[in-house]
């Protein structure tokens, strides 16, 4: 298996955190790194859970997606490897990331999503500890009203902003992702994969504490306006998911009330360009 991390690389802590998230890779089934850094130069000490490192660095930030399409380049020709795609913010637990290399190893499924038991994150603009939950699950219950002419809506949605992904080899060749660069790329990833046939498969993950987001909430709203397969939403399909989306992804909203979703999500996306 590959494990493919984009790490953005700007202080002394964002290293320890890549270490870290290496450093939970399993022995027991060792992978090819695929490491794709920005920012600081690093040097990766031999870990029991990396067979083989193919690094490339680049000085002047790339973007995560444009560092995980890089990294996708680079093995192409291993068409029949699944990839896992992680982020490098030590974003798992360790029996969370043997969960995932068994997975790799032994599921025949093309596409597997993380499923978080809790989401961690924050943001400096957010307007509740919550706000980042919200905005991710509305996102999520949109992207799955712009798809719902394909496949039914869920009884339960997927997590698809997870951050934890095994592709494979077969499921590679229909993502093109090559219109996004910073926020949106797990949104563009379900897009791709679900408009070419594939059904994701779920995984059970633990996060680890919360962590900052590296994006500001305002940052993300505009980064989502942008993608293309929500260009054509319309205000009845923004006003079901703001219903919808509580039902869906009820799991995560811990004590938060949907008058509260409701009032965050209308001001976060109060400058979403309708068609």
């Amino acid at each position: 298996m590959f494990a493919l991390v984009p790490a953005l690389l700007r202080n002394a802590e964002s290293e320890r955190r890549l270490l870290r998230t290496l450093s939970r890779f399993p022995s027991s089934a060792p992978a090819t790194l695929v490491l794709i850094t920005q920012g600081n130069r690093i040097i990766i000490p031999a870990l029991p859970g990396i067979y083989a490192i193919l690094h490339e660095h680049f000085d002047s930030p790339l973007g995560k997606w444009a560092a995980i399409r890089h990294g996708l380049s680079l093995i192409a020709h291993s068409a029949d490897e699944p990839v896992m795609l992680i982020d490098a913010d030590d974003p798992i637990t360790d029996a969370s990331m043997l969960r995932v290399f068994s997975s790799a190893g032994s599921s025949n499924a093309d596409y597997v999503v993380g499923d978080r038991s809790m989401i961690l994150l924050h943001a400096d603009d957010q307007l509740s500890p919550q706000s980042r939950v919200f905005v991710e699950i509305f996102s999520n219950t949109l992207l799955l009203l712009t798809l719902q002419t394909q496949r039914p809506i869920p009884n339960t949605g997927s997590d698809i902003q997870s951050g934890l992904y095994i592709i494979s080899g077969r499921a590679r060749q229909a993502l093109s992702l090559d219109y996004v660069r910073d926020y949106g790329g797990e949104l563009a990833l379900y897009y791709e994969l679900a408009s070419a046939g594939f059904v994701p498969s779920v995984l059970g993950i633990e996060a680890n504490n919360a962590t900052p987001s590296s994006y500001s909430i305002e940052k993300i709203v505009r980064s989502i306006a942008a993608l293309p397969f929500f260009q054509s939403v319309s205000r009845e399909q923004f006003s079901e998911a703001l219903q919808l989306a509580p039902k869906l992804y009820a799991r995560f909203l811990r004590q938060s009330t949907k008058e509260q979703f409701q009032l965050e999500i209308l001001h976060a996306f109060r400058e979403w360009p309708f068609k």
